[in-house]
């Protein structure tokens, strides 16, 4: 029975972690819940519809563990990535952990049974990816990309300033700069400035699979929502492509889903 651990269960990436397992037919028994903050032990919460407490991390908790989910901040992760044992492998959910394991998209790069230690580039990066790679063997060259990203990828603490800068909006007041967001967010879109970033990551994650690799230009905007990617695609390709062609190849994916109507945003996501 294979087992998981999620490091900072009670990160908003772990939750979904949380969920996502325990939707997936994993028990309550396969799955430990561990934090790096003191504040967040002995959290009472639920997995695979069984009450759950999350432990403190330790070295001896990932002893037995297949996978670990490392969740959070980098910072807070060098013990835990430190402790990581050689028989399991370890999944780094912080996007700027690229350079300490490998970075990759399920789907996209190839043998990742290469690495115990694999990073998620950030999730504009795995958006892109599996929109791209799949038009590669078409002959697709070059592209430029737009995306929209949330207030979440910021955390919990962004969601709570977005949310005050709503109510202060809907009472008439002017929302003041925070932590986060230096002017107002919300009902807004302004420039981001991890576009050099994304680039770079992306590039790797193509690189690794295809010779020549798309050169892809990327423009990153802050959205004054709370979750949810947007994104538009100009792609070019060697020779003349149509829309049909491109729609089966999305189609094919197993990891893209097309609708037939109106498209969906953030909401119906």
């Amino acid at each position: 029975m294979k087992k998981y651990a999620i490091v900072n269960a009670t990160d908003l990436v772990g939750q979904e972690l949380k969920e996502y397992l325990g939707s997936s037919g994993v028990s309550s028994a396969q799955i430990e819940l561990l934090a790096t903050d003191k504040e967040h032990v002995g959290t009472l919460t639920e997995v695979a519809g069984a009450a759950a407490m999350v432990k403190p991390f330790s070295a001896e908790a990932l002893a037995e563990v297949d996978v670990v989910f490392l969740c959070g901040i980098l910072d807070d992760l060098g013990p835990a990535i430190d402790a990581l044992p050689s028989t399991a492998r370890g999944i780094l959910l912080a996007s700027e952990g690229e350079g300490i394991g490998r970075l990759a998209v399920a789907g996209v790069s190839s043998d990742l049974s290469s690495s115990n230690l694999l990073v998620s580039p950030a999730p504009s990066v795995v958006q892109l990816a599996l929109l791209l790679a799949p038009l590669v063997d078409l002959g697709l060259v070059r592209g430029s990309a737009t995306v929209v990203q949330p207030a979440s990828r910021f955390g919990a603490d962004a969601l709570d300033e977005l949310m005050e800068q709503t109510r202060k909006i809907l009472a008439f007041h002017t929302p003041g700069g925070g932590e986060h967001f230096d002017r107002q967010m919300v009902f807004n879109l302004l420039p981001s400035e991890d576009e050099g970033a994304v680039e770079r990551q992306l590039q790797t994650v193509l690189s690794d699979r295809f010779e020549p690799s798309p050169e892809i230009a990327v423009q990153m905007v802050q959205g004054g929502i709370f979750h949810g990617l947007s994104a538009s695609l100009l792609v070019e390709f060697a020779s003349p492509r149509s829309a049909e062609e491109v729609t089966e190849r999305l189609a094919a994916t197993t990891r893209i889903q097309l609708v037939d109507d109106v498209p969906p945003g953030p909401v119906d996501a």
